[in-house]
């Protein structure tokens, strides 16, 4: 009984002493410390809290206008272009895809 006692009071002391300070991480690769680079970091907590930094200008709607509807009625119209092209090629009717 005193042996899971003593294992489990070291996994509550390791745990504890692994704890670090608020708001701060500690990443290592293996035993070895990494070097954190600040405009990463930068750029992560950004990419983490997208909601709120996010704000809507027309560059931003540009950007989703041509992502969401332009890019994908262009692919969809070669993809409709190839195909009646195969049609004509082996002498059939085009068919109507809408």
């Amino acid at each position: 009984m005193s042996l899971s006692m003593r294992g489990l009071s070291r996994v509550a002391g390791s745990a504890l002493r692994n704890n670090v300070s608020k708001g701060q991480q500690t990443r290592s690769v293996g035993d070895l410390p990494c070097k954190t680079t600040p405009a990463v970091e930068e750029w992560s907590t950004h990419r983490e809290n997208l909601e709120k930094y996010f704000v809507f200008t027309p560059k931003n709607l540009a950007t989703i206008g041509a992502t969401c509807v332009l890019f994908p009625y262009v692919v969809y119209n070669l993809i409709i272009a190839d195909f009646n092209k195969k049609d004509d090629v082996y002498g059939r009717k085009r068919r109507d895809y809408m």
